[in-house]
């Protein structure tokens, strides 16, 4: 390994650690994580394409955002949450589950198949995967502190392929040296600023990458 190489895999690290000291849900050192933000395509309850029937509504249920294509779908969908927030944690997970960066339980650090199938949880609209389900009281004990492990693995990826000649997917701008980092739906997206994150949050459908499959 020539020694410019030495170092960046010396510093990588130390960016990465500087990318994730914060608390889920909120931003700092170029760090903005976001779990609740609704990031599918399509109403829960009409599943029309959001945005067919204008604007979309927009509901805070269950501490978790929830888009719909019309006013008339929010009362269908608080008159039966339960199986509605089954369709929606269904959809997350195949949004998302090939994006999850994670190959060990993040609860008890052991490879996620060693109990048998993994146990894929959704918290608020973000997916997250555990050895057993016992874990899950132990992550909704503190889930800041291990969702920064995922934020930790997606960031240094990201960075991994960064080049300060990229530019941003919103502004078009030069990313530079110290982009913004938006984890959402558990894809990091590398940012010319904070404003160009508010944009993706507000329509994540048009910069999320596809899974393969689709």
């Amino acid at each position: 390994m020539n020694t410019t190489n030495t170092f960046f895999a010396f510093l990588l690290p130390s960016l990465v650690v500087l990318f994730c000291m914060t608390a889920t849900g909120g931003s700092h050192d170029g760090l903005i994580s976001d779990n609740s933000t609704y990031t599918l395509p399509a109403c829960p309850v009409s599943g029309q394409p959001l945005g067919a029937m204008g604007a979309p509504v927009i509901e805070i249920i269950d501490d978790r955002e929830v888009r719909f294509c019309c006013a008339g779908c929010v009362g269908k969908y608080r008159a039966n949450t339960a199986d509605y927030e089954a369709k929606v944690n269904a959809a997350v997970i195949e949004q998302q589950k090939e994006a999850y960066p994670l190959d060990r339980c993040l609860v008890m650090d052991i490879a996620l198949k060693d109990m048998g199938n993994p146990i894929e949880y959704v918290y608020r609209n973000r997916l997250v995967r555990f050895c057993c389900a016992s874990c899950i009281d132990s992550f909704e004990s503190d889930p800041a502190a291990y969702l920064e492990k995922v934020d930790a693995a997606l960031v240094e990826n990201a960075l991994a392929d960064h080049s300060p000649e990229d530019v941003c997917v919103v502004s078009g701008e030069p990313l530079g040296k110290k982009p913004v980092a938006l984890v959402i739906a558990n894809q990091a997206i590398l940012l010319h600023s904070a404003a160009c994150a508010d944009a993706v949050r507000a329509h994540p459908t048009k910069y999320l990458a596809k899974p393969s499959h689709e």
